[in-house]
């Protein structure tokens, strides 16, 4: 084997090529590698997503749900305001047909079985615990907005109620 320089010559050139050509690759992929924006890719792919059917249709069902519990919130405001009207026009209507019995007949019948009829079934509940704390009937007829007499009668029915139920 004789030593031939240009068969050298070519070997070493080729190998200064290779190194050369992997410190360059490996150089660009460190730059490439450094250049990469995390933040820049996660925008791009959620671009993309939001672009595709699926998100779409899932947006719109997002939407749809929202709209629906919308219209169902007004709907129960609605039907609670109606049905305190009709409690109100109930109230009202039971006020003014007692008002036309009283001027239709004797009024001092009437006033007595009037006063009675005004309680409502909350004051009618709270007059037992009044009563049981202690206070008179002007006082109960002042904290519960309502006639003396009122509070009067229902007490004399309470306390014969409970000598009815003692014997």
């Amino acid at each position: 084997m004789i030593f031939q320089p240009e068969i050298a010559l070519a070997l070493i050139g080729g190998m200064m090529f290779l190194v050369g050509f992997v410190l360059w690759r490996s150089s660009s992929m460190r730059h490439r590698i450094a250049k990469q924006d995390p933040l820049r890719d996660m925008n791009r792919e959620i671009e993309a997503r939001s672009n595709s059917p699926e998100s779409l249709i899932h947006d719109m069902e997002v939407r749809l749900f929202d709209y629906g519990r919308e219209v169902e919130g007004r709907i129960e405001t609605t039907l609670s305001v109606l049905d305190r009207l009709i409690i109100d026009a109930d109230q009202e209507i039971s006020r003014l047909e007692e008002l036309l019995d009283v001027t239709q007949s004797n009024p001092e019948e009437k006033q007595r079985s009037l006063s009675i009829q005004k309680l409502n079934a909350n004051q009618i509940e709270r007059i037992p615990d009044l009563i049981a704390a202690g206070l008179t009937d002007a006082e109960i007829a002042r904290c519960l907005n309502c006639d003396q007499l009122a509070v009067l009668k229902y007490r004399t029915q309470f306390d014969g109620d409970q000598k009815a139920d003692a014997a």
